[in-house]
């Protein structure tokens, strides 16, 4: 950052070769990884559809397939079941049922923030994570570096060293992580 404000020109010329973590080949084999997959799962449900296997009987109305059927070619929206939706109306409500999920995971937590600072919310999230590490749960994290400015790495060393799968900070030009997202899929 030094050299940023001093020799702006040539600072920004030396972030550009050495400040990316990731390069363009490699945001973009991940970015085509997650749509030879998504392809794959749209062909197979479409076909299931076509052929009526897609639906539970019970779901089989003409506008439930119809809407399925919009869904899927409109919007590559993969359709699922049995899922669970809860609102929540305030940020401690979140993480408080976010921080006892994952605690409770048995299998995987995989996380995405836009934010994660080492503060006493960020703290408790960590010492979740740590915790379902520790029970033997698959843990991924991602964060995004610019929305967690000013939290140091050593911050997640605790958490590289209880057996986390993945950590992966990305950078704000990557594209790869909205704004203001919190994402978390718990497995058990």
């Amino acid at each position: 950052m030094l050299v940023l404000t001093v020799l702006p020109g040539i600072g920004f010329i030396l972030y550009l070769f050495f400040g990316r973590q990731l390069s363009h080949d490699e945001i973009f084999a991940i970015q085509e990884e997650q749509k030879k997959v998504q392809r794959h799962y749209l062909a197979e449900q479409r076909d299931m559809l076509k052929e009526h296997d897609l639906l539970p009987e019970k779901e089989r109305l003409p506008r439930v397939r119809m809407l399925s059927e919009l869904n899927l070619n409109n919007d590559d929206a993969i359709l699922t079941f049995d899922n669970q939706v809860k609102v929540f109306i305030s940020g401690p409500e979140l993480f408080d049922q976010m921080i006892t999920d994952i605690k409770n995971a048995k299998k995987s937590v995989s996380l995405e923030l836009y934010t994660f600072y080492s503060n006493q919310l960020g703290h408790r999230v960590l010492k979740a994570l740590e915790e379902a590490a520790a029970n033997g749960a698959k843990v991924r994290v991602i964060y995004d570096t610019s929305g967690s400015r000013g939290t140091k790495p050593s911050f997640f060393d605790h958490l590289r060293a209880a057996k986390l799968s993945h950590l992966f900070p990305l950078q704000k030009s990557t594209g790869l992580l909205p704004h203001d997202s919190i994402t978390t899929y718990i497995e058990n």
